[in-house]
């Protein structure tokens, strides 16, 4: 997978990228998120350790996910690695980044700022 630049949505020469982050802005004095006791960061979740909102099984980053171990939002199923996607995959990426530039400001944050003059 590529990279994106986060401040233009960019995409940049392609290259291998391993990991997925999380960046959570704060305004000064605001408490950052913490886990729940079931390790979930966010709300409306049912399942243990998942990163996002309204997930619904293990181990999930994004939002409104049913199964396991899915990256992304909308997915069914165990492994998906995009969004809408819906079966049991081993761990493969089928999201390109034009897709994932799509809808990679979907988790419930908004655009990041304009430049100024």
């Amino acid at each position: 997978m590529s990279a994106v630049r986060v401040s233009t949505l960019q995409i940049l020469r392609p290259r291998s990228t391993k990991i997925i982050v999380a960046v959570e802005c704060l305004k000064g004095g605001q408490k950052a998120c913490s886990a729940d006791k079931d390790g979930s960061v966010g709300y409306h979740n049912k399942g243990r350790n998942n990163f996002g909102t309204m997930n619904d099984g293990d181990d999930n980053i994004g939002n409104s996910d049913v199964g396991h171990a899915n990256w992304g939002n909308n997915n069914i199923g165990v492994g998906n690695r995009c969004f809408n996607k819906t079966g049991n995959r081993k761990v493969i990426s089928e999201c390109s980044l034009l897709e994932f530039r799509k809808y990679a400001w979907v988790l419930d944050s908004p655009p990041p700022p304009s430049k100024k003059a």
